[in-house]
């Protein structure tokens, strides 16, 4: 029996084998009984059944981390700032510092100084008096001309007559019956739709300025439409059949009233030297300002 045990285990037990645990070489064992050879062969079969370190319960070591995904947004130098993609780099070539994920990392002081002077203004309200917002209900610097311009525009399209036909038979067409047959008439409605909001939400004088030219395009669109119907003729034949007709009160006062509009749109806003503002006025706002300046 002693023979046998020599026989199966001697072999095993002698030879080098790797602990799968710290990856180290057993030393050979030392000869002994056929117990400590037993009892040493168990103790070896159980180290290789154990699982590596870091995947049991947390007893045998701390699980390692999965690594944070790449690609996911863009990578900064904590001292410098300099942007990097996920893949470029590791460290910063300037600082020799590790980037980091840009949503880690604290805004830069020269983002907050931007952040902290931001908020002052808008608590100092605004810089220049130009920039002052304006009430819905004021009316100056042609806003309200050309408003109710661009509803009386709207008005006439839809309510008097544009065209009375004479030959063969006497009808009376408005500006949406024209419209039936030449599509053109539509401008001259679009230009008022347009106008309207336009004026009515530029309440800065900044603003008005900025949109003087678009006003001034809308406000003219009707005013062509009309001369151009005017100048076409007015007496033809459509099949051998002889038709004429006659404009009526709603081309003119069309005309009447994008010419008006055009010449209050040409001074939409007003000039920007000539500001009022909502507290004092303009020339001791300026000397203020000049004293804050000798002062400094």
């Amino acid at each position: 029996m002693d023979q046998m045990i020599k026989t199966r285990f001697t072999p095993a037990l002698m030879a080098r084998r790797d602990d799968v645990c710290t990856g180290r070489a057993l030393p050979a064992l030392p000869a002994g009984t056929v117990e400590n050879r037993i009892e040493l062969t168990g103790e070896l079969v159980a180290r290789e059944k154990m699982p590596p370190m870091g995947t049991g319960n947390g007893k045998a070591g701390k699980a390692k981390p999965a690594p944070k995904p790449r690609g996911s947004g863009l990578r900064a130098c904590p001292f410098c700032r300099e942007l990097f993609t996920d893949d470029e780099t590791d460290t910063c070539p300037e600082c020799g510092l590790t980037v980091r994920d840009l949503a880690e990392l604290p805004p830069s002081p020269d983002a907050e100084q931007l952040i902290h002077e931001e908020g002052h203004a808008r608590a100092a309200g605004p810089a220049i008096p130009q920039t002052e917002m304006m009430p819905w209900k004021d009316m100056s610097r042609g806003r309200g001309p050309l408003l109710l311009l661009s509803v009386a525009g709207i008005a006439t399209f839809f309510f008097l007559p544009w065209a009375r036909q004479t030959v063969p038979e006497t009808n009376i067409f408005s500006a949406i019956d024209l419209t039936h047959r030449t599509p053109f008439f539509w401008s001259a409605l679009a230009a008022w739709l347009v106008l309207f909001p336009s004026v009515l939400t530029r309440r800065t004088i900044l603003k008005m300025v900025g949109a003087r030219v678009a006003v001034v395009a809308l406000s003219a669109v009707p005013a062509m439409l009309a001369i151009t119907m005017l100048r076409a003729p007015t007496q033809f034949v459509v099949k051998g059949l002889h038709f004429a007709i006659e404009w009526s009160a709603g081309l003119y006062v069309t005309l009447a009233l994008s010419v008006l509009s055009t010449i209050f749109a040409l001074r939409f806003g007003g000039k920007l030297d000539d500001v009022t503002v909502a507290k004092g006025s303009r020339s001791e706002k300026a000397e203020k300002a000049e004293k804050s300046e000798t002062v400094h």
